[in-house]
């Protein structure tokens, strides 16, 4: 796979020869057998620097393909499904690379918290 004018910051992969990639300044690509398959579109263009993305407790992309992703303005719900991007927490989850901007915690049988520093 070759992306031309593309600033890659994260890479994720959600399945076996899937992955999405987090582009600068602020869109999601997603591929698959290294080929791009779409793109998602972040609706606030302020929304930048996407260095850290990682699938939700429970992910499965077909019945559950939801990743959380980080931002400069807000943490971000893609589902990978139906190639959608939306607000999942306004606040900003600017971190640098290679560092982890959230953890996931148990909460119950069926629940989870998300933890991260403000």
């Amino acid at each position: 796979m070759l992306l031309k004018n593309e600033k890659v910051e994260s890479i994720c992969e959600f399945a076996i020869n899937r992955l999405v990639l987090g582009i600068f300044p602020r869109d999601l690509i997603v591929t698959q057998n290294w080929q791009v398959a779409h793109i998602i579109k972040d609706q606030n263009l302020a929304n930048s620097l996407k260095h850290w993305i990682s699938p939700l407790p429970g992910f499965d992309k077909d019945s559950f393909p939801f990743l959380l992703c980080s931002g400069r303005k807000s943490f971000n719900l893609v589902n990978v499904k139906n190639r959608s991007m939306q607000v999942l927490i306004d606040s900003p989850a600017v971190h640098h690379n290679g560092q982890t901007a959230a953890f996931f915690k148990a909460e119950s049988k069926n629940g989870f918290s998300i933890n991260f520093a403000h």
